[in-house]
C-alpha cells in the first residue's frame, strides 16, 4: 500500500506525526510526504530515512492554487498513491481535490486535532463539498468527532471514527534519575514547598492567566508553593506582567521553550493544564505518564482521558476559585497519596493512548478503507 502524507508546513514536523510515520513503516507500508510549504534541502530525518519528499515552495498560496492541485495530482500518479492521508484543513482541500482529479480509486483520509474547526460560511460550503470525496474523518477524541458532525450537519456521522493520539510512554519516566536531581537540574532544588508546573505555548486559549491567578490565592496558605511554566509564545511578556502585578513573581518560574521536559515533569508534585480549549492534550498524557498527579479543566478530551471517579482531578474551564481549590487539595495530599494517583494515571496511558495503539489503528482504518481484511477498528483503537 502506497501512502501519501499531506502536511501545511515542513518546518513543523511534530513529535506526533513522526512518530506516526515510525511506526506506520515498521507496519510495512510505503510513505511519501508533501508539504504545502518549505524548502527541500534534505536535512529532514524523513528524508535521511530515505523516504521520498516533496515541497511545494517556501509559501503556500494565500489564495486558491488549481496549479497547486495539479501538481499534488502528479505526486500521486507518478508515485501510484493508493491512499493519501491529510493533516488539517488546507492540506486537506488540496489533497481531496488532487485524489478526486486522479480518480475514485485514491482514497483519502483526513486528521481533525481539535474542535472548533468548522469557522465560518467559507469552511462550512468547502466541508460540504469535499467531505463527500472523504473516505473517513479521523477525530483525535469523541469530543472532536462530536463538534466535527454538528457543525458539518451534511456529513455522514458513520464516516468519523476516534483514534486517540498516542505516546511513547516510557520515554516520560525517568526511573534513573531521582526528584532531586531533576530539580536541581531545574535549579530549584532547595525549595520547601510544592512544586506544580505546566507547558504548551503561551496562548490565550492555553489558560495561564487563570493559573496565575489561581496560583496567587494558593500562596495565602501555602506561601513556598513553587509554580514552573514551560513554554514560549505570544502572550509570555503579558504573563510575566501579570505575576507581577499579582505579586507573585519571585514564586512563579517562566522556563520558555524546553527540550528536557521530562526533567520538569519529573521535578514535578502536580501538572497542571488550565487550558480553555482542548482536543485530546499530549501534554496531560506525557505528564501522566511521568507519573505526576494532575489537574486539567474539564474540556474537549479531557474527560475521555480522566474519569470523574477516576484519579486526578478536574475543574471547570476559566475558574479561578475552582482551580486554586484543587491545587490546595494536592497541597493537602501527603507524598505517598500524590504517588498512588501518579501511578494509577500512567497505568491509563500505558493501557489506553500509546503510539503502538495510535499507529495499530490507523493502519487497519488505511487497510479497511482500501478494501483490504483487518481486525475491526474498535480492537485496533481499544475503543
Amino acid at each position: 500500500m502506497n501512502i501519501l502524507h499531506i502536511l501545511q508546513n515542513k518546518d513543523k514536523n511534530s513529535a506526533l506525526f513522526r512518530s506516526l510515520v515510525k511506526g506506520l513503516e515498521e507496519n510495512s507500508l510505503n510513505q511519501s510526504i508533501c508539504y504545502l510549504k518549505g524548502k527541500d534541502d534534505g536535512n529532514s530525518p524523513f528524508e535521511i530515512a530515505g523516504l521520498k519528499i516533496f515541497t511545494q515552495g517556501r509559501e503556500t498560496p494565500k489564495m486558491f492554487s488549481p496549479f497547486l492541485v495539479s501538481r499534488i495530482a502528479k505526486i500521486i500518479k507518478d508515485c501510484d498513491i493508493d491512499l493519501v492521508h491529510c493533516q488539517r484543513h488546507k492540506p486537506t482541500v488540496y489533497g481531496t481535490l488532487a485524489a478526486w482529479m486522479v480518480g475514485e480509486q485514491v482514497k483519502v483520509v483526513t486528521t481533525v486535532h481539535g474542535r472548533k474547526r468548522t469557522r465560518g460560511f467559507t469552511r462550512k460550503l468547502t466541508n460540504r463539498f469535499i467531505f463527500k470525496r472523504i473516505s473517513k474523518i479521523i477525530a483525535v477524541s469523541a469530543a472532536v468527532g462530536k463538534d466535527v458532525v454538528q457543525s458539518n450537519p451534511s456529513l455522514n456521522p458513520d464516516k468519523v471514527v476516534t483514534i486517540y493520539n498516542g505516546i511513547d510512554a516510557e520515554k516520560f519516566l525517568l526511573s534513573g534519575v531521582s526528584e532531586e536531581t531533576a530539580k536541581k537540574h531545574l535549579g530549584i532544588a532547595q525549595n520547601p514547598g510544592i512544586v506544580f508546573g505546566t507547558a504548551g505555548r503561551l496562548a490565550p486559549v492555553k489558560g495561564h492567566d487563570v493559573l496565575l491567578r489561581a496560583f496567587s490565592k494558593l500562596l495565602r496558605k501555602h506561601p513556598h508553593s513553587l509554580l514552573l511554566i514551560a513554554g514560549a509564545g505570544s502572550l509570555e511578556q503579558e504573563l510575566k506582567k501579570l505575576s507581577e502585578m499579582l505579586a507573585i513573581q519571585n514564586r512563579v518560574i517562566f522556563l520558555g521553550y524546553r527540550k528536557d521536559i521530562q526533567f520538569l515533569l519529573r521535578a514535578l508534585d502536580c501538572f497542571v493544564l488550565p487550558s480553555l480549549s482542548e482536543g485530546h492534550p499530549l501534554a496531560l498524557l506525557e505528564a501522566m505518564a511521568a507519573e505526576n498527579m494532575v489537574i486539567a479543566s474539564q474540556v474537549g478530551g479531557v474527560p475521555e482521558i480522566l474519569s470523574v471517579s477516576g484519579p486526578g482531578i478536574m475543574v471547570p474551564p476559566g475558574c479561578v476559585e475552582s482551580l486554586a481549590e484543587a491545587m490546595e487539595k494536592v497541597c493537602q495530599m501527603t507524598g505517598d497519596e500524590r504517588s498512588a494517583q501518579g501511578e494509577m494515571l500512567r497505568q491509563r496511558v500505558v493501557e489506553n493512548y500509546t503510539v503502538n495503539k495510535m499507529v495499530s489503528a490507523v493502519a487497519c482504518l488505511y487497510r479497511e478503507v482500501i478494501g483490504e481484511k483487518c481486525c475491526s477498528l474498535s480492537k485496533c483503537s481499544g475503543n
